[in-house]
């Protein structure tokens, strides 16, 4: 099952980084996750995915939780770039 497609642009490599820490985190629970990455010029497409026996309500959860934490850590960093360079100018 596709849990989750991810794009984005050579200038957030660290994704790759995060998603590799959630899958981590779930082979420690013996879930195997599939990753699956296209790049189109600067474009990376990563589609994530599980298999249906693996998946239950409280796994979902704790995925949609890891990526809800990664996507804030991101979203923070880019604010806190653009914000130090407004009061820097």
């Amino acid at each position: 099952m596709l849990l989750l497609t991810v794009v984005y642009n050579s200038s957030m490599e660290r994704i790759i980084d995060e998603i590799k820490e959630v899958k981590e985190c779930f082979e420690h629970k013996k879930i195997v996750l599939g990753i699956s990455e296209c790049k189109i010029e600067n474009t990376h497409f990563i589609k994530i995915f599980c298999s249906d026996d693996d998946l239950n309500h409280s796994n979902l959860k704790t995925f949609n939780l890891h990526i809800a934490n990664m996507l804030y850590k991101i979203v923070i960093s880019e604010f806190c770039k653009k914000e130090i360079n407004v009061f820097l100018t």
